[in-house]
């Protein structure tokens, strides 16, 4: 019989039930202690007994519920700390474990003797030396792909367009009215809007991204969102003002471009130095 099952058969139970406990016959012993639940005739050690009969067998729902049952409404025997830390141990929850023996340790309910005691403390001492097992480590999820952070920047772009604009004509008017300066006002409502812009998009890159366990250049990708469309809007005017081509072609090319580089280099900038979150 293993030690966990010997360890935590605290009562006396009929000489049937013991029988089998004792030769090994746990589904018989199952069988039994169910029949005398059923009949009503049943109190906190056999409680006991029937957790420690599943969790012997390898029926850890059953034994979880048998314990937990025993802490509604208050916990009523400190085998059920026990019970339930070599639960989460065999598990691998090593967290919920050294939990659950540091409660049993604590506790002055009934259940708890030197032979508990002592296996408690050894289960601790071997948690303790090997503390990584505490910190079980998650597989890494995949980084998000380019067409993931194009889409978040598309989206982005458009809840930031409109404060962007507000927030920079706002500016610009409380500038002008304490100052009177046209050139800094619309310098200050430009790059109030631009900064509003470009800060939004690198948002909604960057949350997209921290959500998979990575991080990139905010502020880089923020500059990219704000300096490639202006460059692009600024070449289109150039070209409308210095080129034969006609103006209804240079106007949606230009206009194409501006839109098509926040979806493109915003997140091809933050892809180049993207680094998994330690």
């Amino acid at each position: 019989m293993s030690i966990v099952l010997s360890a935590l058969i605290l009562a006396a139970p009929d000489a049937a039930t013991l029988q089998a406990i004792e030769s090994g016959q746990l589904d018989r012993a199952e069988e039994l202690l169910l029949t005398q639940r059923e009949r009503g005739v049943w109190d906190l050690d056999d409680q006991m007994t029937l957790a420690a009969v599943c969790l012997g067998k390898g029926d850890l729902e059953c034994a979880d519920y048998l314990y937990r049952e025993s802490l509604k409404p208050a916990p009523r025997s400190a085998l059920a700390f026990f019970g339930l830390a070599e639960i989460a141990r065999i598990k691998g929850r090593m967290i919920s474990a050294k939990k659950y023996y540091e409660e049993y340790l604590r506790s002055n309910l009934p259940g708890r003797s030197k032979a508990y005691d002592a296996i408690v403390v050894k289960r601790l001492a071997d948690l303790a030396a090997a503390p990584a097992a505490l910190t079980p480590r998650r597989p890494r999820a995949k980084p998000p792909s380019f067409q993931e952070l194009s889409w978040a920047a598309s989206r982005a772009a458009g809840y930031s367009f409109f404060p962007a604009i507000l927030g920079g004509t706002l500016i610009a008017a409380v500038y002008n009215e304490q100052t009177n300066d046209e050139i800094g006002t619309v310098i200050l409502g430009l790059g109030t809007g631009a900064a509003l812009f470009g800060g939004g998009v690198a948002w909604g890159i960057d949350r997209v991204a921290k959500r998979r366990g990575y991080t990139g250049p905010f502020l880089k990708t923020a500059a990219a969102a704000v300096f490639v469309p202006l460059t692009i809007a600024g070449g289109g005017a150039f070209l409308l003002g210095t080129s034969d081509l006609p103006e209804d072609l240079i106007g949606p090319l230009a206009t194409i471009g501006t839109i098509s580089s926040v979806f493109l280099v915003p997140p091809y900038v933050y892809m180049q130095e993207m680094t998994p979150i330690e």
